[in-house]
């Protein structure tokens, strides 16, 4: 049986979304976390001049580390902090949230920007077998599993929540 300890985190996403776009400088950006955080965003620079009538959402500076566990987007309107599982060892999350809002606070401060709001997403997963089978025999009513379930090579569930704070 599937447990929420066999679940891992393959990627964390901490977003935040900042209305006032007039504050929004590229090449500042990219000063200001390249300044302090050049050890972490080590690997390729992404740095684009994007005409006006590109969306505010597209990223004009993108920077990551060279293995992979590290990525930003920053855009005029939002910024994402990803850490992605680069290898096999376990992380608590509450290091990689520390480590992504330190980035962001960072950001905000050095901005002079606000935060309309934010999110974090989680992506979680568990290496199994046979995911399909396992996911089915979880969440799927018996009759169910031995009839129109039975022998899925492929199976999703999507849950989606709004929580007001």
């Amino acid at each position: 049986m599937l447990r929420s300890k066999d679940l891992n985190i393959a990627i964390a996403q901490l977003v935040i979304f900042t209305p006032n776009v007039s504050a929004f400088s590229a090449p500042k950006a990219l000063a200001l976390i390249l300044g302090k955080y050049s050890h972490r965003y080590d690997g390729s620079v992404q740095a684009l001049p994007l005409p006006e009538e590109i969306p505010q959402e597209v990223p004009r500076v993108v920077l990551q580390s060279k293995d992979g566990t590290y990525r930003m987007d920053v855009s005029p309107v939002r910024v994402t902090s990803y850490w992605m599982q680069a290898s096999e060892a376990q992380v608590k999350l509450e290091d990689i949230l520390s480590n992504s809002m330190e980035v962001l606070k960072h950001y905000v401060e050095g901005m002079e920007t606000q935060v309309g709001r934010l999110a974090l997403v989680l992506t979680r997963v568990c290496k199994a077998e046979n995911p399909a089978q396992l996911i089915v025999e979880r969440f799927c009513k018996p009759e169910l599993q031995t009839t129109i379930f039975n022998k899925s090579e492929n199976f999703e569930i999507h849950n989606q929540k709004t929580i007001e704070l």
